[in-house]
């Protein structure tokens, strides 16, 4: 039995102490052949220290042999020790046939620095070497995908796939994405279908449901995330889109049903009860939706959009106790909506605390005064509270929306 095979002996058996010491022997005195052969073998057991000082000692003798520069970045890499990596792959010779190899590697370090041109530029001159080589284009789409530059990660799947990538790589898959993410939703959904074909994926049903409702296909959305609700009834975000294929179907029912299977497998989905609130108010199940809003509320009390409307709701049935009570707890760590203002100064005018809702009708001016509804309102409040001079400034601004309306006129004339 050779050193390096008693050294493999030992490691298996846990015995380091003694592994450590034939390594070190192996290292100082073997023969190149035996380095070699323990590095990797140490490299595939997971000693990756070990082995990258193993490779060091043969890359002293052999400084630009490019399968040590590749197993010792590669084993540095998985060390986290990415800067080490990369020198090394920047020593592997350009004359090299695993040259190409090294540029994609240092490509995909360079990405995930966040050094995207740089990874760009390697990648390129790694594809440009070597041109019939369909893993270098699908690299490089993959890049362009995750840069959100969709036409140019098409062109280099479409090599990758003129290439014969296609019987490979998942490029049906990044095809379907990539026209997805231009907007190209009718483009995407053969390539869905394709991919599909191939391997049933969670995230590329939902995906497809998604692509197939922005291309206007409903009943394709409703089948795939059913199917994909039915494969896995944990993946939450398919409950959410499924209500709105149904909405947009007109199946208000199996809209609100859909919510409820959401709301049963995750109870803490503020946006779901949210969804779930605006649903109920579409079928006058004000009850409902009352219920579902204050359960979205109660998960997150500064949930704007969920306390706007359940407070349009609350104004709706005039409990205007009810609504400031329900600003109040939005506004109790400091948040402040210019609509919520609207809403409560409507409230206190009701209830006749004419100071109070003159100064939140104020508050809401900045915001509200582009909604010709709010300055009506603000205006005709100013008159009954005397304040004609910014009465007049109130209704100047509402005949910029309507300067042939009659009552403003008169009202701005009489001021």
């Amino acid at each position: 039995m050779t050193v390096v095979e008693q050294c493999i002996q030992q490691l298996e058996k846990g015995q380091m102490t003694k592994a450590k010491r034939m390594i070190e022997e192996v290292s100082q005195h073997g023969e190149p052949g035996d380095q070699l052969q323990l590095a990797d073998a140490l490299n595939q057991l997971g000693f990756l220290e070990e082995a990258i000082q193993l490779y060091n000692v043969l890359l002293v003798s052999f400084p630009e042999e490019p399968e040590l520069l590749l197993s010792a970045a590669e084993a540095s890499i998985e060390l986290d020790n990415e800067e080490d990596a990369l020198t090394l792959l920047e020593k592997v010779p350009d004359s090299s046939d695993l040259f190409s190899q090294a540029l994609l590697i240092q490509a995909d370090l360079y990405e995930r620095q966040g050094l995207f041109e740089v990874a760009e530029r390697k990648l390129k001159r790694a594809s440009q070497m070597n041109e019939e080589e369909p893993v270098l284009f699908f690299a490089l789409g993959e890049l362009y995908a995750s840069l959100g530059r969709f036409a140019e990660a098409t062109n280099a799947y479409e090599m990758a796939e003129m290439l014969g990538g296609d019987t490979t790589l998942p490029l049906s898959n990044r095809f379907a994405q990539s026209y997805a993410g231009a907007g190209k939703f009718e483009e995407a959904l053969p390539y869905f279908e394709k991919a599909l074909q191939k391997e049933v994926d969670p995230d590329l049903l939902f995906a497809y449901g998604v692509s197939a409702y922005q291309a206007g296909s409903k009943q394709t959305a409703i089948s795939k995330l059913e199917e994909l609700i039915s494969m896995d009834p944990s993946y939450h975000g398919a409950y959410r889109q499924l209500a709105v294929a149904y909405e947009s179907d007109e199946q208000l029912d199996k809209a609100i049903q859909t919510i409820e299977k959401g709301i049963a497998q995750d109870s803490f989905q503020k946006e779901l009860y949210l969804q779930g609130g605006k649903l109920a108010l579409k079928t006058t199940n004000e009850q409902l939706a009352e219920k579902w809003l204050r359960e979205a509320i109660a998960l997150d009390a500064q949930y704007g959009e969920a306390v706007q409307t359940l407070s349009s709701l609350l104004l709706s049935k005039e409990r205007y106790e009810d609504v400031l009570e329900l600003i109040a707890l939005f506004e109790a760590d400091g948040e402040e909506d210019s609509f919520l203002d609207w809403d409560a100064g409507k409230s206190l005018r009701e209830l006749e605390r004419y100071e109070d809702a003159l100064n939140r009708y104020t508050r809401a001016y900045t915001v509200c005064k582009e909604y010709p509804s709010y300055l009506e309102e603000y205006g005709s409040f100013l008159l009954e509270e005397g304040k004609h001079l910014q009465a007049r400034e109130v209704f100047q601004l509402l005949l910029q929306t309507d300067p042939t309306n009659a009552e403003w006129n008169d009202i701005v004339a009489r001021l």
